[in-house]
């Protein structure tokens, strides 16, 4: 990533930038507080990695992997780095995790405003599958997707693919 950006596992070092960077993505009321991170990082289950900068975390996601099923638990990037592509490197490299850990399908929630993030979620095969209502704190909806055959040789050949041709995009 032309050695300015890494992705690495979430340690408990990390984990109470993440929750104030969590608060300025998503707001005190969504955010997740310092004890549910660390509760995340104890869990067989539970893959959490961040995005640095130069040392500092510029963003975050986990994934739930249970058996052949995984569920997005969060993912954002800061303020100040939206826009540029990184939530995309981010999201492949927890899609990557998944599969690496036998997930070949995937479920996770959005809010039906995001439409940034549905853009992203549909490159990587995620449909709407249903919804949840009010879902967020504020009263929004919440779209529920889903994507599947994630252990095929083509799904593990795009996510491949995306990674490999990845590159920060201008504002």
């Amino acid at each position: 990533m032309a050695g300015e950006f890494s992705i690495v596992p979430m340690a408990s070092i990390h984990v109470e930038e993440v929750s104030r960077l969590d608060g300025l993505c998503y707001g005190e009321d969504e955010k997740w507080p310092i004890d549910s991170y660390l509760t995340e990082l104890e869990r067989g289950y539970a893959h959490y990695l961040v995005v640095l900068k130069d040392e500092q975390i510029i963003g975050a996601g986990g994934v739930w992997v249970f058996f052949d099923q995984a569920e997005i638990s969060t993912i954002f990037i800061g303020p100040s780095w939206q826009g540029r592509g990184l939530g995309s490197l981010l999201f492949a490299h927890l899609v990557k995790e998944a599969i690496e850990w036998g997930a070949d399908e995937a479920t996770l929630e959005v809010r039906n405003s995001n439409s940034a993030a549905i853009k992203v979620y549909e490159k990587f095969g995620f449909k709407q599958i249903g919804w949840r209502r009010k879902y967020y704190a504020d009263g929004e909806d919440a779209r529920l997707m889903q994507s599947t055959h994630w252990q095929s040789e083509k799904f593990e050949s795009f996510v491949t693919k995306f990674l490999d041709d990845w590159h920060l995009k201008e504002r």
